[in-house]
């Protein structure tokens, strides 16, 4: 006799029961087909982890290459062009102003009588300068301080000025500053400078054994309203009578 399978038996035998996995006889989980050793393990988990955290990106290297060098060696010539350049302007400018400006110097010293009377005993000697603008600007408040000195000829002249550019000596004459305006090529004269010497010292001029000084300094703003001056210093000679420059102290700024 033929026994009927029961349920139980077809459902051991069923496909689905054959193709499931094996489950473990105590806890009854479902055993995976393939058991992962400790090394796939790790690398399972790493993959996890770097799926899970957030990629962050990186800025791009940068990297030294020939154009970089040659872009900072333009900018940097660029530059000097430019520095150059306003150089160039500042120096042109002051070209500019000192072609345009006005130059105040001596024309010639004169006396009220003639220079080969000038010197005598009992006498004094009296000298002014006649000064002009020898510019193309007008020559704005001027001044002008101005002084004579007798010294032995082996001394050494020197034109001692004080903070205000007055010479010092005992016959000093100061000429207040003037609000006319002296334009280009025109003349206008100081206030005389006395000056008594002893009859040993009109013997000495005229042996040349002294010489007989005379020296001040001219101010003055030029049309940019730049302040000027003008450094003049002349000595007598006796033989021919005559006043020539002096080696220094005739300059102008």
């Amino acid at each position: 006799m033929v026994e009927e399978p029961t349920p139980d038996d077809c459902a051991a035998n069923s496909p689905e029961e054959a193709s499931a996995p094996p489950r473990d006889s105590v806890s009854g989980v479902t055993q995976p087909d393939t058991i992962l050793n400790e090394k796939d393990r790790q690398e399972h988990q790493c993959h996890s982890r770097q799926e899970a955290e957030p990629t962050i990106p990186r800025p791009p290297e940068r990297r030294w290459d020939g154009y970089g060098f040659w872009a900072i060696v333009l900018s940097a010539l660029t530059l000097l062009v430019l520095v150059a350049n306003a150089y160039l302007v500042v120096q042109g400018h002051e070209l500019v102003r000192n072609d345009q400006r006005a130059w105040v110097g001596i024309l010639r010293l004169q006396t009220p009588g003639k220079i080969t009377e000038m010197v005598k005993e009992g006498l004094p000697i009296t000298v002014n300068a006649v000064l002009q603008n020898f510019g193309k600007g007008p020559a704005l408040q001027t001044g002008c301080a101005i002084s004579m000195r007798i010294m032995r000829k082996e001394d050494e002249f020197v034109a001692t000025y004080d903070q205000q550019g007055s010479p010092k000596a005992a016959q000093e004459i100061s000429v207040p500053v003037s609000a006319a305006a002296v334009w280009p090529g025109i003349t206008y004269a100081t206030p005389p400078a006395s000056l008594t010497p002893s009859d040993q010292e009109v013997a000495e001029i005229r042996a040349g054994t002294k010489i007989l000084y005379f020296y001040g300094k001219a101010t003055y703003n030029d049309a940019f309203g730049k302040p000027r001056w003008t450094h003049f210093c002349c000595r007598y000679t006796p033989d021919p009578p005559a006043w020539l420059a002096h080696s220094t102290y005739n300059e102008a700024k």
